[in-house]
């Protein structure tokens, strides 16, 4: 029953594209994120939340039209 609790306790908000995302919101102004796998799946997820949250983003990847993609979402959003 104690896990169960613990469970119930947790308060999660929606991220960016559907990404539940720990409750506050991450401030991440002046901050520099290098996301590895960013051109798709969790590391592109991870990559546009850090960008929603103020960071400047590296994505890296081992496809450049899937980073560019990920980067172009992520300056129209």
């Amino acid at each position: 029953a104690g896990g169960a609790s613990a469970c119930r306790s947790a308060r999660f908000s929606r991220g960016v594209g559907d990404v539940p995302s720990p409750a506050p919101r991450m401030q991440l102004d002046g901050k520099v994120a290098l996301v590895t796998g960013a051109g798709s799946g969790i590391g592109a997820a991870t990559a546009r939340r850090l960008a929603a949250a103020g960071a400047k983003v590296a994505l890296v990847g081992r496809t450049a039209d899937e980073l560019e993609e990920v980067a172009r979402q992520i300056r129209d959003a």
